[in-house]
């Protein structure tokens, strides 16, 4: 029996800790022996778990990061107290998800992966593995991580005391590329074609795009629920994070309050009470974060449209949801937002500069920022729609049948599996 171990901050707890989860079932389904490691948040799992650190652990790697730019370097004894567990279940495969956010030390951790002969795979979910510490770069248009810069001090301030930016990006470079046998997961095709330009490239690289449950995420109704977050029986838009930041663009939700028309409601869902206040003061209505997947179905289904007004994403996983519910999205021109609403893969210059958007097979693609066009879009869909509701029927179909086709998690995970079995061959 062929053991598989994975590694994530979380465990069946958020994005990717679901995704482990359920890659861990899938296997065990094929006669796997799975674990998973994490470090905090965790829900029931069928996986062994493997506990790394505590919480007073988690709270010395946040003020290191604090003071001395150390995400990452910190939790040196729960990380060794790992390697003594990967040591004592001997894995066939270690695939890798979130490794930083103040709970392991990669350092410790892959200078033990790199004297080991077995495959490594790594899911890239984020940035961070070929910066010199953020998850994230394009809101500042810094490629200094491109060229081996990183050098020069970041923009972002992650520190108190010391800049250690370089530090960790000669480190990364050092450690992630002395593997031996690892292959990266980027889960977007425009995360691998950054990927393809930073160090990494050297290794592997084979794109999964990330998977979701259509069982649990499909096109229903309840007046319960509407009636439950005060919404109503009219027509409104989605949008969802589990942190909205400006990022998420949050701001721009706001503003867009006082672009479209009042018969049309925003519903925004995961606002924490300092903004949920400041939405409700835009007319906006808030629903606090959940886990009722069956409540957010509903939401989703009853939208007009999802919206993704995110200036950075790897995937956008709420565009998918929405899709699966039936539910057209508009994403920005942004990072690996496009890519879910083409009808194939992108080049990276499907829209002209001089138009205002781009109409794809399940949704609309806007310029980054364009808050007025992102309401015409809306405008525009709810007059058509209303003229012809034919045409939303049909809409929702293509929503439906592309998430079934092309985010079905059955089918995503499944592509783990058959690449476990190429590298264990």
């Amino acid at each position: 029996m062929p053991v598989l171990l994975q590694i994530n901050v979380s465990a069946n707890s958020g994005s990717t800790g679901r995704i482990a989860e359920q890659i861990n079932q899938l296997a065990q389904s094929l006669g796997w022996e799975t674990y998973l490691a994490y470090g905090r948040s965790s829900q029931p799992c069928r996986s062994r778990l493997i506990h790394t650190g505590n919480k007073l652990q988690v709270y010395e790697h946040y003020a290191e990061h604090r003071l001395f730019d150390n995400d990452g370097l910190a939790s040196r004894l729960a990380t060794r107290q790992l390697v003594n567990k990967i040591r004592e279940i001997k894995p066939d495969i270690i695939h890798l998800h979130n490794i930083h956010d103040h709970w392991l030390n990669y350092r410790i951790l892959f200078e033990y992966l790199n004297t080991l002969d077995i495959p490594i795979v790594w899911t890239q979910h984020d940035c961070w593995s070929f910066t010199g510490g953020c998850a994230y770069f394009s809101m500042r248009n810094c490629y200094r991580w491109r060229d081996g810069g990183c050098a020069q001090g970041c923009p972002m301030k992650r520190h108190r005391v010391i800049e250690k930016t370089k530090r960790h990006y000669q480190l990364k470079h050092d450690l992630f590329t002395a593997t031996k046998n690892m292959t990266l997961v980027p889960v977007s095709h425009w995360l691998e074609e950054i990927e393809r330009q930073s160090f990494l490239k050297k290794h592997n690289i084979v794109t999964i795009q990330n998977g979701i449950d259509v069982s649990m995420f499909y096109p229903t109704n309840s007046a319960e629920v509407r009636q439950k977050y005060g919404i109503g029986s009219g027509r409104y838009v989605i949008g969802l994070a589990s942190q909205w930041s400006a990022r998420k663009g949050f701001d721009d939700y706001l503003q867009l309050s006082s672009f479209i028309s009042n018969e049309v409601k925003i519903v925004l869902v995961g606002l924490n009470a300092e903004q949920a206040v400041k939405a409700r003061h835009h007319g906006i209505i808030s629903i606090p974060r959940t886990q009722n997947v069956g409540e957010l179905a509903v939401l989703y289904s009853g939208a007009m449209m999802t919206l993704n007004l995110s200036r950075e994403e790897t995937f956008g996983l709420t565009t998918v949801e929405g899709f699966a519910c039936g539910t057209p999205g508009i994403v920005y021109n942004a990072t690996a937002s496009p890519e879910l609403v083409l009808d194939s893969r992108p080049r990276f210059e499907y829209i002209n500069s001089s138009e205002p958007m781009y109409v794809g097979e399940t949704g609309w693609i806007v310029e980054q920022g364009d808050v007025a066009a992102v309401a015409k879009v809306i405008g525009d869909w709810r007059g058509a729609i209303e003229n012809d509701p034919e045409m939303e029927v049909k809409m929702r179909k293509r929503c439906r049948e592309r998430a079934e086709r092309e985010f079905n998690k059955e089918d995503r995970f499944a592509e783990y599996l058959k690449l476990y079995g190429n590298l264990l061959n």
